[in-house]
């Protein structure tokens, strides 16, 4: 998790060979992004204070032996509409 501007960002990480069959990006499924928000939901209702606007990011990093790895960041990668989910608090 993180910050960027107001929002709180939470972010999956995926890294695959380049030459993968599938982008890293279809590897955060419908599952998990349910437990993605899940996460996400426990924690803010830990906080103290009013919860802060969140999204769900994906970075994708592609790595090939001896390259330096490419990296492709996806702001709002999905929602909690799109995961059938709403908040819980």
């Amino acid at each position: 998790m993180g910050r960027h501007g107001q929002e709180l960002v939470v972010v999956e990480v995926k890294t695959r060979h380049f030459l993968a069959r599938l982008k890293p990006e279809h590897a955060v499924t419908y599952g998990k992004q349910r437990r993605i928000i899940a996460t996400a939901n426990r924690y803010l209702r830990e906080l103290s204070s009013r919860p802060p606007p969140v999204r769900f990011d994906i970075v994708e990093i592609l790595y090939s032996p001896g390259q330096i790895p490419r990296c492709r960041w996806l702001q709002h990668a999905f929602t909690l509409q799109e995961a059938g989910l709403e908040w819980s608090r």
